[in-house]
């Protein structure tokens, strides 16, 4: 289970000279859905996984009979035509919003990564860290990446961050409908070779609760360079 990981078991899984890299600020983390499937928002609920998402918006759009295999594009996109962006927001932050955290979340987030990636729209991240006493400043990929001066120590959320999410930059700030950015934008803007880079000059890299079949082209990067497969580790359930 997800609740046993820590950094007992992280330390069981890799090398010792890589535990030194991470303990020297040398090592990146990139968090999927995996990292927060047991967190539940201020109302008990799980955060919801893609497919789940999907079911409760056409839910909430008083689709009679909700199919789980309908696209979150489709389903968000026909949530605001018959009731809103305003709603779709609220919904969503009251849906992805947490007020707690795991212990073996608050040790891993305790370490000093060089710098963080994740996929989910949550702000477990934040909260751990927060309470771990390590305090990252955030980034959403639909920033500019000329306007952030240093990466370092944060919190680069691929898919947007549900803090962030507002009526007026609905469309950009999360990948949601097919109108927000897709797979194309990232992997063609600087962001990805921000990515790579970071890959690249990084001494190890931790995939914690991601697939690299996923969405992002991650296979297509770590393939690319030997130097990055051999310091590549994925720890999934």
């Amino acid at each position: 289970m997800w609740k046993s990981l820590g950094k007992e078991l992280i330390f069981d899984m890799i090398r010792q000279e890589d535990i030194y890299n991470i303990f020297s600020g040398e090592s990146i983390l990139f968090l999927g859905a995996g990292f927060s499937v047991e967190n539940k928002n201020a109302k008990g609920e799980p955060l919801p996984s893609g497919k789940g998402l999907s079911v409760e918006l056409q839910q909430a759009a008083n689709v009679l009979e909700p199919d789980e295999n309908i696209g979150l594009d489709v389903a968000s996109e026909y949530f605001v035509e018959k009731v809103g962006k305003t709603k779709l927001v609220d919904f969503l932050k009251k849906r992805f919003t947490v007020s707690d955290c795991f212990d073996w979340q608050k040790d891993l987030l305790a370490l000093p990564w060089k710098r963080i990636y994740t996929t989910n729209y949550d702000n477990v991240l934040e909260l751990a860290s927060t309470l771990s006493n390590h305090h990252r400043r955030t980034v959403a990929v639909d920033s500019k990446l000329d306007n952030v001066d240093n990466l370092e120590n944060t919190i680069i959320h691929i898919n947007g961050f549900i803090d962030n999410i507002t009526e007026e930059n609905l469309k950009n700030s999360t990948k949601l409908t097919s109108e927000s950015y897709a797979d194309e934008y990232f992997i063609k803007s600087p962001w990805n070779t921000e990515l790579s880079n970071s890959f690249k000059y990084a001494k190890s890299i931790y995939f914690v609760g991601f697939s690299a079949t996923s969405d992002l082209d991650l296979k297509r990067i770590i393939a690319s360079q030997e130097q990055i497969r051999n310091k590549v580790y994925f720890i999934n359930d």
